[in-house]
């Protein structure tokens, strides 16, 4: 099984239809994992779409990611 991931300095935001990383799940849905920058939001749990994960943990080296991913 191959395994989509993309490094991403898009963003997310509070409204995902201004999300940039929420649109870009949406459009690709073939992206297993985002892990997403830019606006140094800090999210605690990861946004879903659809199939897509979606993480972020801040700026600046403040906080670690850690993202554990299991095939069905």
């Amino acid at each position: 099984m191959d395994f989509i991931l993309c490094l991403s300095h898009s963003g997310t935001k509070a409204d995902p239809k201004e999300s940039e990383d929420e649109i870009l799940a949406r459009e690709v849905p073939e992206i297993n994992l985002i892990v997403s920058a830019h606006t140094h939001t800090i999210l605690k749990q990861p946004i879903l779409v659809n199939n897509t994960v979606i993480g972020s943990a801040g700026s600046y080296g403040k906080y670690l990611g850690c993202v554990k991913m299991a095939q069905n």
